[in-house]
């Protein structure tokens, strides 16, 4: 009987910070919209949610999306989670030396030493020129795990295949 109860507390003590903290940790990435407008301009609406993300203090996540079609493709602005000390080293980089290019440092939305079990949603909104090829390119994620020398791509995920981009009559 003993044994059953322990089993049953250990089930227990397994789920109950789930049913606390929610999700599991994550981003969460949802297409709210994607158009051409009027001036030949394509506005990209994205719901970006990042559940409990952290961060070694020394490195950074850069999560890009991405237009691509056939050999073409668009890299739009990041959006950057560092950590404490990376952030720091990132903007002594710059100060020294403005013209370094430090990878992934046009970011959009940047979110420094994020704190355990926080939650940031972010409402990512881009322009860009439209060009022909944008018209069947399809909306990726490229998620990439960067410190002091170098980046490296953690993951690579297709979000929509194509967007049908119709430029306005």
């Amino acid at each position: 009987m003993k044994h059953i109860q322990y089993i049953i507390y250990m089930i227990a003590a397994w789920l109950l910070p789930a049913a606390l903290w929610g999700q599991e940790p994550g981003i969460r990435l949802s297409l709210v919209g994607a158009s051409v407008d009027d001036d030949d301009s394509v506005t990209v609406r994205l719901h970006i949610v990042l559940d409990d993300i952290r961060v070694a203090s020394s490195q950074c996540l850069l999560f890009e999306p991405r237009l691509q079609h056939d050999d073409h493709l668009l890299a739009l602005p990041p959006v950057m989670v560092s950590g404490r000390r990376r952030a720091r080293y990132d903007a002594r980089t710059q100060a020294v030396d403005p013209s370094t290019a430090l990878p992934g440092y046009n970011y959009q939305y940047r979110i420094v030493a994020p704190k355990k079990h926080s939650r940031h949603e972010i409402d990512y909104v881009t322009r860009f020129p439209y060009t022909s090829w944008m018209r069947n390119a399809g909306l990726s994620l490229r998620q990439i795990s960067r410190n002091c020398c170098r980046g490296r791509v953690l993951a690579d995920e297709v979000l929509t295949a194509d967007l049908a981009l119709v430029p306005p009559a």
